[in-house]
């Protein structure tokens, strides 16, 4: 009896002339990779198929089988895919050549079947072309001795030497036999690119843009969790009765068993299931995830393997602040992150590998950690804003792809405060309901700024929002930016008053448990305190550091601060003009 498979369902689509992989499911969501691909084939692709692949992890062999196909063009001659079940081996095919989640050539990379794996089509496939040679020789060659014996009968009356009859003649045999040689030789190559032969296809460039429909995946994962676990004793029931058949290797399965033996094998898989306050966490992440990567589709971003990589960083910082406002088990919390990583098409174990290495990668590069925080930064607004929330996806995206620039030298960390003016009163005035409102779009503002400045969250004050920067210019433009856009928001809301202030340090502060402490801190904070609304306020350090750059600083002369003998000179960042 084999040990425990992994299955999963692949969706191809035929691009050009070759397959290129479109989405992968898990195990129960089969069906809903077979209607994907029916979709698919009927909006303009010359041909879709559902690839069923079971992998065993202990010997290390795959099935893969054709469970469905739609190609007008080229059916008959894909037909035969669904009689190869040979067991392909870690490399079997594709040689590595693929990018995957961690940039590897392994096993997991192949997203086609490998047909070279059956000797008698490649034995018979030879034959028959050497026969066709043969053919098309000895054709060439009567066509051409037709055509030089109906000219030297023309040539008998003629005056012509010789000589000259016969090298004429000897022209003519050898032209003709080379023209048609030539004509069949090109007609048989444009034949051959017509219907290529299926072979081991690796991921596809960044030019390649695949379209992950996720609000299919949105609309139908809460039905299937709920229908796999009412169908589950049943179907264990039924197995216990009927004896196991195998799948013959010229039968292509039925839709429907496919989808029960695969909610089957998608159980047995479940052994480190989640506890029900995981799971429920798990169903509001890819809710987001659903929502966020259909507006990620309508726009120009391409699903490659380097944007898969920043949806996955991003999920991870998403992740992160779910499982922190929601006291989510750390267990539960690598899996949740897991099971989303899997929903971009990376098999179970890259996802599960991802999600114990993923800080491993937020130190290698200031962009990683910074598409991270807009992770955090977008979970943290979903809570409250979702439509908001689920832009920023979007917006970080187009960040990732910009070009990276030259970072400035690793200088001191930039902390900023932000300030609700006359919060008091405005509750007091307005009610709790609109104050409440208010606080929220000052928090969907300044995250939407954080995301776009590579800031990082660090804590909610009640009247306003502590973050840091690692680059001190980006924390001063960041605060030129939500001034602006709260300047924006009062003309659209005036029923919806908000006014801000903002103050700026940099230093080197004490990191201790996701907060930042010292004087550096305490100096932004008094900051804060001295500007009045609509102003920002900046410490001598932060405008020396940004002194070269376009941006209008005035002096406000010395400002006494409790804790600070002398009173430190601080300077207004001018963001109206």
């Amino acid at each position: 009896m084999a040990g425990r498979r992994e299955v999963s369902f692949e969706v191809h689509v035929m691009q050009g002339d070759s397959w290129h992989i479109q989405a992968r499911y898990p195990a129960a969501k089969g069906k809903i990779a077979i209607e994907e691909a029916k979709s698919f084939g009927q909006h303009g692709y010359k041909g879709a198929r559902v690839i069923r692949e079971s992998y065993d992890p202990d010997s290390g062999r795959s099935e893969e089988i054709v469970v469905f196909q739609h190609s007008p063009e080229s059916a008959d001659k894909q037909r035969d895919a669904n009689a190869l079940r040979s067991g392909i081996g870690p490399g079997a095919v594709g040689g590595g050549g693929g990018t995957g989640l961690h940039g590897g050539g392994d096993r997991s990379q192949n997203v086609a079947v490998n047909y070279a794996a059956a000797p008698e089509l490649n034995k018979g496939s030879f034959v028959a072309s050497f026969v066709k040679f043969l053919l098309a020789t000895l054709f060439c060659l009567g066509a051409a001795a037709a055509l030089t014996f109906m000219i030297s009968v023309l040539l008998d009356g003629s005056s012509m030497g010789r000589n000259a009859k016969t090298n004429l003649l000897s022209g003519i045999f050898v032209g003709t036999f080379l023209i048609l040689a030539v004509i069949m030789a090109y007609a048989s190559l444009k034949n051959k690119r017509s219907s290529p032969a299926p072979r081991a296809q690796a991921r596809p460039q960044r030019s390649k843009k695949k379209k992950l429909d996720a609000s299919k995946y949105l609309e139908d994962a809460g039905d299937a969790l709920a229908e796999k676990k009412k169908k589950k004793k049943k179907k264990k029931k039924e197995k216990e009765e009927e004896p196991e058949e195998e799948l013959s290797l010229d039968e292509e399965p039925d839709e429907e068993e496919i989808e029960e033996e695969a909610e089957e094998e998608s159980d047995e898989t479940e052994s480190t299931g989640l506890s029900p306050h995981g799971e429920k966490q798990k169903v509001y992440l890819m809710q987001y995830l659903g929502q966020a990567l259909a507006q990620v589709q309508a726009s120009e971003v391409t699903m490659d393997a380097f944007n898969k990589f920043g949806i996955n960083l991003f999920l991870a910082g998403a992740c992160e602040i779910l499982n922190e406002k929601r006291n989510v088990d750390p267990r539960d919390s690598a899996e949740i992150l897991s099971e989303a990583v899997t929903v971009l098409g990376f098999k179970k174990e890259e996802a599960t590998s991802f999600s114990e290495k993923y800080q491993e990668y937020l130190l290698a590069d200031a962009r990683y950690m910074q598409i991270f925080q807009a992770g955090r930064n977008a979970m943290n607004t979903y809570f409250t804003e979702e439509a908001s929330g689920v832009k920023q996806m979007t917006v970080a995206m187009e960040e990732w792809n910009k070009p990276k620039q030259k970072e400035e030298n690793a200088g001191p960390v930039t902390v900023m405060f932000t300030d609700i003016v006359g919060s008091t009163a405005m509750t007091q005035d307005l009610g709790d309901a609109v104050a409440q409102q208010i606080v929220r779009a000052h928090n969907r503002i300044i995250r939407e700024a954080l995301t776009k400045f590579a800031g990082k969250e660090i804590k909610h004050t009640g009247d306003g929002i502590m973050a840091s920067f690692p680059i001190t210019s980006q924390g001063v433009e960041a605060s030129m930016d939500m001034q602006r856009h709260v300047m924006a928001h009062n003309e659209a809301n005036p029923d919806l008053p908000l006014h801000i202030k903002i103050g700026l340090n940099a230093g080197e502060p004490i990191a201790e448990d996701n907060d930042l402490f010292g004087t550096t801190v305490q100096m932004a904070a008094r900051i804060v305190d001295k500007a009045q609304s609509e102003q920002i306020f900046v410490s001598e350090i932060v405008q020396g550091i940004c002194s070269g750059k376009e941006i209008k600083f005035e002096s406000r002369g010395g400002f006494p601060m409790k804790g600070f003998e002398n009173d430190p000179t601080l300077y207004e960042v001018i963001w109206n003009e």
